[in-house]
């Protein structure tokens, strides 16, 4: 309560003010001037009070008027209720009033008991000494004193610190870390007292606190276990799971096309996971692409599948077509391979030529003279005959005869082909002894050049040269738009006719004339100065190039002891020879001529 005099602030048990013993109840100073206007900031300033007639920081209890004092005494004043405490018989210590006796509070200038003057207001150290040394109760008067005046009970200090809420309780553990703060005391209520709200259990609430923590963990267990279930039957059901997860994302696609010469070719799409690298492999080829999209397309031409061998017909299909199905592989991140399967192959067509054999008439046999003679009969009159190699003329019927010269004592292999675009369709091969202790008579030679290193002359034809790379086409006319008749390989033994003003060759090809390219040809010599020697391989895996040089590409590997024709030396070291229908180029120093 608030002073209507001076403006300090009392407690509300208080009836005259601590500070100027002015009274703070009465409905005689319920109006005793205007207010002052209120204060433009939030609190409220004190009201202005018209000031008493008198001092009483001046005055004695003696001065006060007696009509003030009759005034009062007809008032009925209700004693107030005293707290229900035990008495202390002890002497209590601390600040007493130097009249009545009467304990004194911290900041009182005048007593609450009997309104004396004390002098100097009470110091809170004085009060606090008195407080900690002293744990009694104290006594309420029960009678007015003598000036008739009734003051409010005298209650113990303590009793008025502000109220306890579970928020001062939190700061307070807060502050004070795990030390326990003794509990605030709650002021008494000079009235009625005021029922406080009933407070939460902490230990309860922490419990409901765990207990939810847990509840909402097993939710976001239940949640992620769920999603895993579902991802897992998602990749069962996708085939993603474990080691039989497939590199491929779909089926391949074959479809035919054409090279840029025109050639027929096949473009290859497969389709396989990013990252992953696509191997081709066909014959002597490998091709490695990585997928960077979705696919990768191979361009491989038809002449790759093309068979050097003869084809059994029983491989042949109903229609006599060859089956191929391209060799393409997969490889993931791990390196693991998965071969491409196709839905249908390719279809490649192998005609199939009948060819007689009418001498050697058995396929083993011994002789003493080395000249053999071959003859036969083919019913494809454009299919062409060759005999180790070499181009054997076929006349109008499919007649064809040749005289063979083995070069050497010995054992000896006969292979009789039939051939069309290419490829080697129908083989006969024959296996001769031959033994010169029997006295038979010698190869008829000439020049120093045995007949069986003499190429037999193929139409009218000039001069004999080589292919100078690999996959030569060899058209039916001189124009690059032509039909292709088939393709020389790198080396091939070539029988040229005569050369246009366009770069054509027209060479002799299956007992016919075709045309090829004249710059991938070379010229070895004219074919009446052509002579050869018989020469053997001095050392193991001798390399025979396509050109007299290092660099020069290696067309095959010649074994310790095997036999060749020496042609001519190149210089710088290297020799030209003959062998199996190719020409080529070998180190020098590792044949030896006979």
């Amino acid at each position: 309560m608030i002073c209507k005099v001076c403006g300090t602030n009392n407690e509300d048990y208080l009836e005259y003010c601590k500070k100027c013993s002015a009274p703070l109840h009465g409905s005689d100073n319920a109006d005793n001037g205007p207010e002052a206007p209120a204060s433009p900031r939030s609190f409220v300033r004190s009201p202005v009070w018209a000031k008493p007639d008198f001092n009483a920081n001046t005055i004695s209890e003696n001065d006060i008027p007696a009509d003030f004092l009759n005034g009062k005494a007809e008032e009925t004043v209700q004693p107030a209720q005293p707290v229900q405490q035990p008495r202390q018989s002890a002497v209590q210590s601390g600040p007493v009033c130097p009249k009545c006796g009467a304990r004194l509070i911290e900041g009182q200038r005048f007593c609450n008991s009997c309104g004396a003057r004390i002098g100097d207001a009470v110091s809170a150290a004085a009060v606090s000494a008195a407080s900690s040394a002293w744990s009694g109760s104290y006594s309420t008067p029960q009678q007015p004193s003598k000036s008739g005046i009734k003051y409010a009970d005298p209650i113990d200090d303590r009793m008025f610190s502000y109220d306890y809420t579970e928020t001062d309780d939190r700061r307070s553990k807060r502050a004070g870390g795990n030390k326990k703060a003794a509990p605030a005391q709650r002021p008494v209520s000079r009235t009625a007292p005021r029922a406080s709200a009933p407070r939460k259990s902490q230990p309860s609430r922490r419990r409901r606190s765990s207990l939810n923590i847990k509840l909402l963990a097993m939710i976001l267990g239940g949640i992620l276990l769920l999603g895993a279930i579902v991802f897992g039957v998602i990749k069962l059901v996708s085939g993603g799971i474990g080691s039989g997860k497939s590199s491929v994302t779909g089926e391949a696609k074959i479809e035919e096309t054409t090279t840029a010469s025109g050639d027929k070719a096949y473009n290859i799409t497969v389709y396989a996971k990013k990252k992953s690298i696509v191997r081709f492999e066909g014959g002597s080829i490998v091709k490695e692409e990585p997928i960077s999209g979705k696919s990768v397309t191979f361009g491989i031409p038809e002449q790759l599948w093309i068979p050097s061998e003869p084809v059994d017909p029983d491989e042949l299909t109903a229609d006599g077509y060859l089956a191929v199905t391209p060799n393409i592989t997969v490889i993931n991140k791990k390196g693991e391979s998965e071969p491409v399967t196709f839905a249908n192959p390719i279809l490649i067509s192998i005609p199939v030529i009948d060819m007689t054999v009418t001498s050697p008439n058995t396929e083993n046999f011994s002789v003493s003279n080395p000249v053999v003679e071959v003859a036969g009969v083919v019913q494809d009159t454009t299919a062409g005959i060759y005999v180790n190699d070499e181009a054997v003329p076929v006349d109008e019927t499919g007649s064809f005869t040749y005289t063979y010269t083995i070069t050497e004592a010995g054992t000896t292999t006969l292979n009789v082909e039939a051939r069309k675009n290419g490829y080697a369709i129908n083989r006969k091969t024959f296996t001769i002894d031959y033994n010169t202790a029997g006295g038979g008579t010698t190869a008829p030679t000439g020049g120093g050049t045995t007949a069986a290193t003499t190429p037999a002359k193929v139409g009218d034809a000039k001069s004999i040269y080589y292919a100078n790379t690999d996959g030569i086409n060899v058209r039916a006319n001189a124009v690059d738009t032509s039909d292709v008749l088939g393709q020389l390989g790198g080396g091939d033994k070539v029988y040229v006719i005569s050369a246009d003003s366009n770069g054509w060759y027209k060479i002799a090809y299956n007992n016919t004339t075709a045309y090829v390219s004249g710059k991938y040809l070379t010229k070895v010599s004219d074919i009446a100065s052509y002579t050869t020697t018989s020469a053997t391989v001095n050392t193991d895996g001798l390399n025979a190039r396509l050109s007299p040089s290092t660099s020069g590409t290696a067309m095959m590997q010649l074994a310790n002891g095997t036999t060749v024709a020496f042609v001519k030396d190149m210089g710088s070291g290297w020799s030209m020879i003959e062998y199996n229908g190719k020409i080529l180029f070998v180190s020098q120093q590792y044949i030896t001529k006979n």
